[in-house]
């Protein structure tokens, strides 16, 4: 029909997941009425997010424990007089981000069939630790939906990131270059998860996953990775020769002043984060 109607379902499930919040089924007039406006939308996505960040950075398990005591943190910022965290917090997991159990579906136009489509919504995921916890994390909806509310997409990321982590360590302004790192390597554990989910499917429901579906996944994959690596070990390369400076500097001098130490230790954190970094792209792809 219109070129431009191409991957038109891919537009609107990000349209789909915010709709999921800001129109969410299930709701309990009781624990509604206790915010004003979109307060509750805010916290929602607030949750989110610490179940990212604490799947993604700290490498932590999630449990609903967990997330009560997040919560119990930040909704002073709400003027809330009185709630019992505990029952908000299974609001928002249970009924609210896991639709008590149920498929919320979207419906999308496929302008190539005519005909529209259900497009099954789903933000995050539970399973059973080994100690038999249940412990929560995001779905590949959930992490993408989230890098596009403040990051760019998967491969335009990983991207720029690394030409903003370039242009840092050039400007030798290690100090952002350390963040932007980091956020480098949430993205490939984000990448990491996203193919534990992928194999996990594929074990329970291989016969829902075309051929076609497993090939694109692991050649697009593999492509992003191949090029990253070679991107992250010149930026390698390059926080060594920054790094190399600073050693100079000081067997000429005899000493460093304030300045130069603390670009010395900042230095040393970058390339601990860059070799982290190249860590996880090399077992991911051997995994390829």
């Amino acid at each position: 029909m219109f070129d431009f109607l191409d991957g038109f379902s891919k537009r609107m499930e990000f349209i789909a997941i915010a709709d999921s919040i800001t129109n969410r089924k299930n709701t309990s007039d009781k624990m509604e009425s206790l915010f004003q406006g979109n307060s509750m939308e805010n916290l929602i996505i607030s949750v989110l997010v610490y179940i990212m960040e604490t799947t993604l950075t700290e490498e932590e398990e999630c449990t609903i424990e967990n997330i009560a005591v997040f919560v119990r943190k930040i909704i002073q910022n709400y003027n809330i007089k009185k709630v019992d965290v505990k029952e908000l917090t299974r609001y928002i997991i249970k009924d609210i981000l896991q639709n008590k159990g149920q498929n919320r579906y979207y419906e999308v136009m496929n302008y190539t069939t005519k005909s529209k489509e259900k497009l099954n919504v789903r933000l995050i995921s539970d399973k059973l630790n080994d100690e038999n916890k249940v412990i929560y994390e995001l779905t590949k909806q959930g992490y993408d939906f989230l890098f596009r509310t403040k990051e760019v997409d998967d491969e335009l990321g990983f991207k720029l990131e690394e030409i903003k982590l370039k242009m840092l360590i050039h400007k030798k302004n290690y100090k952002k270059a350390i963040e932007t790192s980091k956020d480098l390597i949430k993205r490939l554990k984000n990448k990491k998860i996203e193919l534990n989910q992928f194999e996990n499917n594929l074990r329970t429901n291989i016969n829902n996953i075309s051929g076609e579906i497993y090939d694109n996944l692991v050649n697009n994959t593999y492509q992003v990775l191949n090029d990253e690596y070679q991107e992250m070990t010149e930026i390698e390369e390059l926080i060594r020769e920054s790094a190399d400076r600073i050693t100079e500097e000081e067997e000429l001098t005899g000493s460093l002043d304030e300045k130069s130490k603390q670009a010395k230790l900042e230095i040393w954190t970058i390339s601990k984060n860059v070799r982290t970094a190249l860590n996880l792209q090399r077992e991911l792809l051997i995994r390829m």
